[in-house]
């Protein structure tokens, strides 16, 4: 069952990163945007690798942990991402610091 779970994760995890690729690659160079989502992509990447890399080694508890770190972070940043959302909705141009 675990393992089911970890494909299933392995899974939406590989379509996030998929869109957030895609949508970073159609932004313009000097778009704000750009930089931030490549910074996300980045952190996220890091911690898929790290959680595979623990499936792989056998260390099960250590994925289980890292991937409820992971819930966490993404539930704890969602005001700040939503907030950022909606900044980058009705921005009339991007001149402005994402984040500020």
């Amino acid at each position: 069952e675990v393992s089911s779970l970890f494909t299933s994760f392995q899974t939406v995890v590989e379509t996030c990163r998929k869109r957030k690729i895609d949508v970073a690659g159609a932004l313009p160079k000097d778009d704000p945007r750009k930089e931030f989502l490549e910074k996300i992509i980045a952190e996220s990447e890091q911690r898929r690798l790290d959680i595979l890399d623990d499936i792989k080694n056998g260390n099960m508890q250590e994925a289980i942990e890292r991937v409820w770190d992971a819930i966490e972070l993404a539930y704890s940043r969602r005001a700040e991402l939503l907030a950022l959302c909606a900044k980058i909705r009705s921005a009339g141009n991007y001149t402005e610091k994402i984040g500020s």
